[in-house]
């Protein structure tokens, strides 16, 4: 314990043994409590001056203190061997594609991408391995399969093709949301979640493994509510959801019972208001860490201990305290050892290393983590492998 704190322990005791607070004045310390008053001349130059010290240190421990970033230094990069493997993107006006995730090198500042026209920017680009075929769900709730091999490979050079003239029996408004790996459905049960803040969870038989590209009810929407994610695995593992407006809920995957393809779901999490809605969910099982970045740039990572298992339907917990005019865009799983990718509407792509994200705890606000034009807002974040060690 240091002087200062020794110190101010012996005036506390003195203060409490008296009520009228006498004993704490000069000439009654001076003449009772020698030791004491010779101490308080040796730190502060005057009685005075050591009870005025004392105050203000009392003052400033009481204050708030800033959020400050987590000590985070033991990361350890080692290049994955899914480094190279393809990544599978979307852009805002329904185009897809698969690229080498070489092709997307960490950079200091944003990169351009230069898209076909009437393409839109890139939001997404998912790690699904190499699959032998993939199943892709759409904002109408339906599903399309694809033999991996046909899946549009997009070079920079080459003119993007949408979905519909991938899949003729598409809907003109149709477009995908997510994409899985075929064996993905043989791992147990199918659950979706809506912006609006419904979930259902599906037995993998009700979608089977038919690579059908005419196109298959998945599920029910309930008016304009769309879809954000599907995950699909074992009945054993939890989940979390994210919401535009900083919250997250982590509940047992056992409060969703199965209910058939035709059935609308159950209340994952209570939203807080018309503009709040969910943004991304996944399983929390294996997960060490979240990534959150908002409309404006501003980003963390959080250590997912600090989510504990709650009930579904409640509010949740706080993810990230928002600026006025902020929102959350999307809250993704990730290694503290892997890449984050960040979209922004003027195409332009940031590949960097995780740890460029502050370790924060839930409150903070976080840092800016890219570089925005102005009037250039974020739209997206994707975790892709380890790229470099460098």
């Amino acid at each position: 314990m240091s002087l200062m704190n020794t110190f101010i322990n012996k005036i506390k005791a003195l203060a409490e043994s008296d009520p009228t607070g006498n004993s704490l004045l000069e000439l009654s310390v001076a003449t009772t409590n020698e030791a004491l008053y010779t101490e308080a001349i040796e730190l502060f130059g005057s009685w005075e001056e050591a009870l005025v010290g004392i105050i203000l240190n009392q003052f400033q421990a009481k204050k708030p203190k800033a959020a400050k970033a987590k000590i985070d230094e033991n990361i350890v990069r080692i290049r994955s061997p899914h480094s190279s493997d393809y990544l599978l993107g979307r852009t805002k006006n329904g185009h897809f594609f698969k690229m080498d995730a070489d092709d997307i090198p960490i950079t200091e500042s944003p990169v351009r991408f230069r898209t076909a026209e009437g393409a839109g920017p890139i939001f997404r680009l998912d790690h699904i391995g190499e699959p032998e075929g993939v199943f892709l769900f759409t904002n109408e709730g339906r599903y399309y399969g694809m033999i991996g091999a046909v899946l549009p490979t997009w070079n920079h050079d080459e003119k993007l093709r949408s979905y519909q003239n991938m899949l003729s029996h598409m809907f003109s408004t149709e477009h995908v949301f997510a994409a899985l790996p075929r064996k993905a459905g043989q791992m147990g049960r199918f659950i979706h979640a809506t912006k609006g803040g419904k979930g259902k969870a599906s037995e993998a038989s009700e979608i089977g493994s038919l690579l059908d590209q005419s196109g298959r009810e998945a599920f029910l929407l309930k008016g304009e509510d769309q879809p954000i994610a599907v995950v699909t695995g074992p009945d054993t593992k939890t989940i979390f959801c994210a919401s535009a407006m900083g919250q997250g809920i982590h509940f047992e995957q056992g409060d969703m019972r199965s209910m058939g393809r035709k059935s609308v779901g159950v209340n994952l999490m209570k939203l807080s208001g018309p503009n709040d809605e969910i943004v991304n969910m996944f399983f929390g099982d294996g997960v060490s860490q979240l990534a959150v970045i908002t409309e404006r740039g501003m980003g963390k990572r959080i250590s997912f201990e600090d989510f504990r298992t709650q009930g579904r339907g409640g509010a949740g917990m706080q993810v990230l305290k928002l600026e006025p005019g902020d929102k959350v865009i999307c809250v993704v799983p990730l290694l503290p050892s892997e890449d984050l990718i960040v979209f922004t509407d003027q195409n332009r792509v940031h590949r960097m290393e995780a740890g460029r994200f502050p370790l924060m705890g839930r409150p903070a606000k976080g840092n800016h983590v890219i570089t925005l034009k102005a009037g250039e807002q974020v739209i997206g974040l994707s975790v892709a492998p380890c790229s470099s060690t460098s």
